[in-house]
């Protein structure tokens, strides 16, 4: 079975009609949504040609073997299973590109971090708890275990915003996260977007957030990559009390621009088959990462016929000590019906037994 992709491109052909109302004459070049992850002595390195490099450390344990998945990049850090830490620090150092700007957010405050001035370490609470692991068939009675936990909202990551002159931006945000007993730090791109103004009744009919610059003015985000331009996707809406600050700091720089001047992202999900192993008429479904947060350990998918689906990093299968997906990356999985109230009531089901192809 072929995946047949539902009209997937509404908001870049809403934003391309905004453009030319706003007067747009042609269409803009998007930057490279290339970077590069490494380790180097024991400190990742990310590294991206349009917005500059971030390094992060360890300071007491170190950086060990690192993973990298497209915008995603998590790393083992060196704690010893017998060492028992109640915080782990992460320092972090940047080399921005010429004339970008580097915001720091943590528990919603947002501060600008001057040239040469020092980035906040990251500290991060550790709890320990007893808790008894998931049966398996070479464990089907698991004994209680001591495992620590750092998943505290506003307390175990942080965010930097590179913007640049152009109202370009990346978010990258940064944690200490469990996974079976293990620390990793983990440090994915969460949204990188542009920031344009226009009147507002040029964007009237766009499924966007705007925010109000003064009388008739208004200024959005628009997508800057394809992962970041799915379906409902809307910068102001997932970063509800970050966002609008960012904007608002962005504007009073006057580093925004026109909307006609502005490149548009288009989704670009991998279409697959349904494996014939794996039929309809057993529950079966293919469809697409919408995102997926390495924090929560949660995402939302796009089902082929257009439902929104919700994933937690427990139903991705194969997954190894560290479950992670990709943006527009195939998926097939069955569904069942959600175990959380809220996405229940929505109509959103839950997915699990979920395999990347």
């Amino acid at each position: 079975m072929l995946q047949q992709l539902l009209p997937v491109c509404v908001l870049a052909t809403a934003l391309r009609a905004a453009r030319i109302e706003d007067g747009a004459t042609e269409e803009g070049t998007p930057p490279a949504d290339v970077r590069e992850w490494k380790v180097e002595d024991r400190v990742a390195i990310w590294n991206h040609p349009e917005f500059g490099q971030f390094r992060f450390s360890a300071p007491a344990y170190g950086i060990e073997v690192s993973t990298a998945q497209g915008p995603n990049m998590w790393a083992e850090i060196g704690i010893g299973r017998s060492e028992k830490p109640a915080s782990v620090a992460i320092a972090m150092t940047a080399t921005l590109a010429p004339d970008a700007k580097l915001l720091y957010c943590k528990a919603g405050n947002l501060t600008e971090i001057g040239i040469g001035a020092e980035i906040p370490k990251l500290d991060v609470p550790v709890q320990w708890k007893n808790v008894t692991p998931e049966p398996t068939e070479k464990n089907p009675t698991p004994q209680e275990v001591f495992a620590p936990h750092t998943r505290v909202k506003d307390m175990d990551n942080a965010d930097l915003v590179v913007l640049k002159p152009n109202g370009m931006f990346i978010q990258l945000q940064v944690s200490v996260i469990t996974r079976a007993g293990m620390f990793y730090l983990g440090v994915q791109e969460v949204f990188a977007g542009q920031i344009v103004r226009t009147n507002a009744s040029v964007v009237r009919k766009l499924e966007l957030k705007k925010q109000t610059i003064n009388g008739a003015q208004v200024a959005l985000v628009v997508p800057l990559f394809a992962g970041n331009a799915y379906p409902r996707a809307d910068y102001l809406s997932v970063f509800p009390n970050m966002g609008p600050k960012v904007i608002k700091f962005a504007v009073a720089q006057n580093a925004c621009t026109r909307l006609s001047k502005c490149t548009v992202a288009e989704w670009a999900p991998v279409s697959a088959e349904l494996p014939v192993d794996l039929p309809v008429s057993h529950g079966w479904y293919v469809g697409n990462v919408r995102y997926y947060n390495l924090v929560t350990g949660c995402g939302k998918l796009q089902r082929a016929d257009g439902q929104e689906v919700f994933i937690h990093f427990s139903n991705i299968a194969g997954g190894g000590s560290f479950p992670s997906l990709e943006p527009m990356k195939a998926v097939v999985f069955q569904c069942r019906e959600s175990q959380n109230a809220g996405l229940k009531q929505a109509g959103i089901p839950d997915a699990i037994n979920l395999h990347v192809i």
